[in-house]
């Protein structure tokens, strides 16, 4: 057998994916992790030409792409496979084999070998870990809370670190989404995947067979601006459905007001979001405050009589 520190390039790589069996999930959770670690160099290359007027260049694609490779390796369902033919994705569609996986990580080690002579040395020894991890697995599992980075990538850290910055202060485009997506991952804090899958599978007819032009919406055309700001209504609606209000249980509520005095009600707290008991009454507010002042004159009177008279 190929030990893992004898993977050192494509042919390697592939090899040990081989001899050990790896399945088809774990060869896309890998080809998803090595296209992560390069992801901020297409970012922030994208990030830059639309300072310079190419406002015809987006980075939606490149990250539903990415998007969708990351939930193919939870659960390669039918409705991603679709999703990640639609997006001519090659990791998560395509990455079902040693072969597949081995080229996707080859590629990611190339793009950062491009830009950052030094990373990519410590992007293989990454992806040598991701191995050891898959190796110590038990059966299928895949480590889905594994931090994305095991050794620092050098001049590639402190490029997310920019970038991350820079599109923070982005005053034309909001990629809070993104930006907490990536996060997640690089934390291996990811656990959203209803979140993630409802916005991978927008725009794509959700039973997965449908390839026709007119089964497609238009969710992911137009400009990173309009994209992102769909995604981020999709984000808002399901942080409220995962928010842990209490609802209200109208039975319960009754069953609780018959066994309380008379003239009072039970309620939700909207501060503290505990019960409460409620008095009930038909008296103007005004009325209730000045008899609650004649009272308070009553009692003050009282006592002035009672020390008047020697008595307290």
């Amino acid at each position: 057998m190929i030990k893992i520190d004898y993977i050192i390039d494509r042919e390697s790589l592939e090899a040990w994916l081989d001899k050990t069996n790896q399945p088809q999930q774990a060869c896309v959770w890998l080809a998803h992790r090595a296209a992560m670690r390069v992801l901020p160099i297409y970012w922030q290359w994208i990030a830059n030409a639309r300072t310079k007027s190419k406002d015809d260049l987006t980075a939606a694609m490149v990250l539903r792409a990415t998007l969708i490779s990351g939930i193919a390796e939870v659960y390669l369902t039918p409705e991603i496979r679709g999703a990640a033919q639609s997006a001519a994705l090659f990791a998560a569609y395509s990455a079902n084999s040693a072969q597949s996986a081995a080229q996707s990580a080859y590629s990611a080690a190339q793009s950062a070998n491009s830009a950052y002579s030094a990373a990519r040395f410590a992007l293989w020894e990454n992806i040598r870990q991701d191995a050891a991890l898959l190796q110590n697995a038990s059966g299928a599992d895949i480590p889905k809370d594994a931090s994305l980075i095991h050794n620092p990538i050098g001049d590639l850290d402190l490029l997310w670190t920019d970038l991350a910055k820079q599109l923070e202060h982005d005053s034309d485009i909001d990629w809070s989404f993104w930006l907490d997506w990536y996060d997640r991952a690089l934390k291996g804090a990811e656990h959203r995947w209803d979140l993630l899958e409802r916005i991978a599978l927008s725009g794509l007819p959700r039973d997965g067979t449908k390839r026709k032009p007119e089964d497609y919406d238009t969710f992911w055309e137009g400009t990173d601006a309009e994209v992102n700001a769909r995604i981020n209504a999709i984000w808002a609606e399901w942080k409220a459905e995962n928010s842990g209000e209490q609802t209200v249980d109208e039975t319960a509520i009754k069953t609780v007001e018959e066994l309380t005095y008379n003239a009072e009600t039970v309620s939700l707290n909207p501060s503290t979001n505990l019960w409460r008991v409620d008095p009930i009454t038909d008296l103007a507010s005004e009325f209730m405050e000045e008899a609650v002042a004649d009272l308070e004159d009553l009692v003050q009177q009282f006592f002035l009589d009672k020390i008047m008279s020697g008595k307290v």
